[in-house]
């Protein structure tokens, strides 16, 4: 790694030895493997473009990531963490569908390697209106979040 003033340039990783970082930091009973996808997969693009908001990100110029790791289980964040720290790559985060200026998908430093942990899949949202509380994954949305405590209050009002 060569630091030049604020800008840290990283060797191009190695690919190979971050997915085996990730498979060897996963738990067996919730296994890694089936979230990751890389440009190899077919549906690398599609995972990629999903919650991409604003179309100048959504070009063949941008930069893409490493891999994508669409999070199943709590388990598999604490192996992106633990790995791109480890690798040293980059690691962008992917929640909720809010990120309007590209900044979980897209390098605005080019040349600088990286990889996106996607949440998308992890949003559970637990209302509790007595309590005035609420449990929510980092993946749920905006609208998800409203439409749970709306059912959850009007269930209590009709008791």
């Amino acid at each position: 790694m060569v630091t030049l003033g604020y800008l840290k340039l990283r060797k191009k990783p190695n690919v190979e030895a971050l997915l085996e970082c990730l498979m060897s930091h996963s738990q067996p009973s919730h296994p890694i493997s089936t979230a990751i996808y890389t440009p190899k997969n077919s549906s690398y693009l599609t995972v990629l473009r999903a919650y991409i908001r604003d179309l100048r990100f959504n070009t063949s110029s941008t930069p893409k990531p490493l891999l994508i790791v669409t999070a199943l289980h709590e388990s598999h964040i604490q192996a992106s963490v633990l790995c791109a720290q480890k690798k040293d790559v980059v690691m962008k985060i992917r929640s909720g569908g809010h990120d309007f200026e590209g900044h979980s998908y897209v390098s605005r430093i080019p040349y600088v390697p990286f990889f996106v942990l996607d949440m998308f899949n992890l949003r559970s949202i637990d209302a509790n209106i007595e309590e005035e509380t609420a449990w929510v994954q980092a993946g749920a949305t905006l609208g998800e979040v409203f439409m749970r405590s709306l059912k959850k209050a009007k269930l209590m009002a009709s008791q």
